[in-house]
């Protein structure tokens, strides 16, 4: 796996995180989103701090079992409607972006998301 992210399994709480490091991308990277590998098992996505300007709705087709968005700290202007296809997502947080609007398909997690950090 490139040197950008990093898998971290926690034993205990049974999370699998899929860590971005690399501080200057504008998009998830490509290798991530090409290994189906990871993302069958990826219930944590963090993207926090790395000027992300968009999640592409093929983030959240292929993220199935994802529980927790951490996307903090970026510059996304765009969250596509697609993120309703994270079913099991509990938490959600896009704090200090620039999102100008959050797409009406939230409103499908509503069985399932506890927390909403927009701010």
């Amino acid at each position: 796996m490139p040197q950008d992210f990093k898998i971290i399994e926690n034993e205990i709480s049974g999370e699998v995180k899929l860590k971005i490091l690399r501080r200057d991308t504008q998009y998830v990277p490509r290798e991530v989103l090409q290994d189906a590998s990871i993302f069958r098992q990826v219930t944590v996505l963090d993207i926090c701090n790395c000027r992300i300007v968009e999640l592409e709705g093929r983030i959240f087709s292929k993220l199935q079992n994802l529980t927790k968005l951490l996307a903090a700290r970026n510059q996304i202007k765009y969250l596509s409607g697609r993120i309703s296809e994270c079913e099991f997502l509990t938490h959600i947080n896009l704090e200090c972006n620039l999102l100008e609007m959050i797409p009406s398909e939230i409103g499908q997690l509503k069985n399932s998301l506890l927390v909403l950090k927009l701010t």
